[in-house]
C-alpha cells in the first residue's frame, strides 16, 4: 500500500512563492508560473529623500520586477519545475500531505450537489435548507464571477507528472 486511504496530498512548492513586496538578495531562489527563478540583483531600496519626492503612495515604483518580463534583469531566465512521473507520494521532498483546497469552494460545491441529488430524488420535496443554501450559493458565485468578492483560493499548483491512483479494484465487465 503507498498510503493510508482517502488520505489528502498535494505537490509542495520548491521555493518559497515570489511576492512583489518582499526584499530579495542576489542569489535568492523563488518560484513563480511554473519555473524556479534566482536574483541576479538585490531589490531596490529606496531613501526617504526619494520617497518625499514621489509625493503619492501609488506612484512608488515597486521594489521587484516580475520574474520572467521582458527588459527586466532581476531575475534569471528560471528553471521549468515538475515533480518527475513517478515520484510516490511518499516522497516528502515534492508531495505534502493534507488539503490545501478552498474550504470555502468545498462547502459551495457540496450545497451545489445536495440540492441537485435532492432534485433528482424527491423534485417536490426538497427540503428548505437545501433550496436557502443553493440560493446563497449561486448568489456567491454570482458575486464572485462579477468581482464583488474576492474569493480565497488556492495558487496555482506546480506541475505533478502523472496522475497517481490507487486505493480501488479494477472493473470488471463479466460479473453477474
Amino acid at each position: 500500500m503507498v498510503g493510508p486511504r482517502y488520505a489528502l496530498y498535494y505537490v509542495a512548492y520548491p521555493q518559497p512563492r515570489f511576492n512583489i513586496g518582499a526584499a530579495y538578495n542576489k542569489g535568492d531562489r523563488v518560484y513563480y508560473q511554473g519555473k524556479v527563478y534566482t536574483a541576479l540583483q538585490a531589490s531596490a531600496v529606496y531613501s526617504d529623500s526619494y520617497l518625499l519626492q514621489v509625493g503619492k503612495l501609488q506612484n512608488i515604483p515597486p521594489v521587484n520586477s516580475f520574474p520572467g518580463a521582458p527588459g527586466y534583469n532581476q531575475w534569471d531566465g528560471g528553471e521549468p519545475y515538475a515533480v518527475p512521473a513517478g515520484t510516490l507520494i511518499t516522497d516528502t521532498a515534492f508531495w505534502t500531505p493534507g488539503d490545501n483546497r478552498s474550504q470555502q469552494m468545498l462547502q459551495i460545491m457540496a450545497d451545489l450537489v445536495l440540492f441537485y441529488a435532492h432534485q433528482r430524488i424527491s423534485p417536490m420535496s426538497i427540503p428548505e435548507l437545501r433550496k436557502e443554501n443553493y440560493r446563497e450559493a449561486i448568489n456567491w458565485l454570482i458575486d464572485a464571477g462579477e468581482g464583488n468578492i474576492t474569493p480565497n483560493l488556492p495558487l496555482r499548483q506546480p506541475f505533478a507528472g502523472n496522475k497517481i491512483r490507487y486505493g480501488g479494484s479494477v472493473r470488471s465487465q463479466y460479473n453477474y
